[in-house]
């Protein structure tokens, strides 16, 4: 699709480059003259958007004449100050939208473009034994079963390979592996050993999967690119020492969000630790042995119908705030 642009608003401008399904054919024009120019010199152009504050010396109503005479084929939308009033005025292949309360969802209507919907990529994070597995384990279950979602699953573990291990018994060779429908896995823990950049490859792959889950180092050492990703998970044991080391990775990036795992009685109470790091926490799970057999036997119907639904909580809190 070929769309010539001639707006005034640097705002609306910036938003139109980022749809992906548009070939924007010239510089953005300045006057209303220069539009006239540019369609005699290109017949492919499928939209005009232009603002109806456009500067030059022909009147508007002319200029949109003028444009059918060029290129009657040609689809006009109209970004005015006054989009009930213009609605009357012109043909039903002109369509107006309002600049004040523009919005991109409402220009990809009128291009009949289907608003792109980005991956929800989720960065989990926690120490050695802090049970990054087994929760990544279950909520990847949960997600498929309820939701039929298609799942990419990153292992950037380096020193372990713990996820890629669990799904592969040790024998995961492949930089990418399908591991079941709807769920893929995506290794580049040898690549970050070698400390290539992949980003690239990651952005492209990640785009095809609705959730993106990313299984971390134990230490955070390679805690890399943060543009890559929209919500960091920290499982948190609430003892004294991994608070401290939780304060100081918040100092680095508060952008990370809490869940208390391996919750016992001798943990540190919750409120306790929202006011220590003043942060909100999104999720508590309480500790149980039934964990090490989900681990074992890979089924979570182990977990009762509260544990579950416990879990599902979270998963809402992570995916909808992402």
């Amino acid at each position: 699709m070929n769309i010539l642009t001639a707006i005034k608003e640097e705002e609306i401008e910036k938003e139109i480059k980022k749809i992906n399904k548009i070939n924007i054919v010239n510089k953005n024009i300045e006057y209303k003259e220069g539009i006239l120019e540019v369609l005699e010199k290109n017949k492919n152009i499928n939209y005009i958007i232009i603002s109806e504050i456009l500067p030059g010396e022909i009147e508007f109503n002319k200029l949109l004449e003028k444009i059918k005479v060029i290129n009657n084929k040609i689809k006009i939308i109209i970004l005015s100050l006054y989009e009930k009033e213009n609605k009357k005025k012109f043909p039903k292949n002109i369509k107006i939208l309002n600049i004040k309360n523009f919005k991109i969802q409402y220009l990809l209507k009128e291009l009949k473009i289907k608003k792109e919907k980005k991956s929800k990529t989720i960065y989990v994070l926690g120490n050695r034994g802090a049970g990054k597995t087994v929760f990544i384990y279950i909520i990847i279950e949960i997600l498929i079963k309820k939701n039929k979602q298609k799942i990419l699953l990153i292992d950037e573990d380096v020193e372990n390979n713990c996820i890629s291990n669990f799904y592969f018994n040790n024998k995961i060779e492949k930089y990418f592996a399908k591991i079941k429908d709807n769920l893929f896995l995506l290794n580049i823990s040898q690549y970050l050993k070698k400390k290539n950049n992949i980003n690239n490859s990651i952005n492209s792959i990640k785009s095809d999967f609705n959730i993106v889950i990313v299984d971390t180092i134990n230490n955070n050492k390679y805690f890399y690119n943060n543009n890559h990703y929209s919500k960091y998970i920290y499982l948190l044991e609430a003892n004294l020492i991994e608070i401290i080391k939780i304060k100081k990775i918040l100092e680095k990036n508060n952008n990370i969000n809490i869940i208390l795992n391996k919750f016992n009685i001798n943990s540190i109470d919750k409120n306790i630790i929202k006011n220590i790091m003043q942060k909100k926490i999104i999720g508590k799970i309480n500790y149980s042995n039934k964990f090490n057999k989900i681990i074992n036997e890979k089924n979570i119907k182990i977990l009762n119908n509260k544990e579950i639904k416990n879990f599902k909580k979270i998963i809402n809190k992570i995916i909808e705030e992402s």
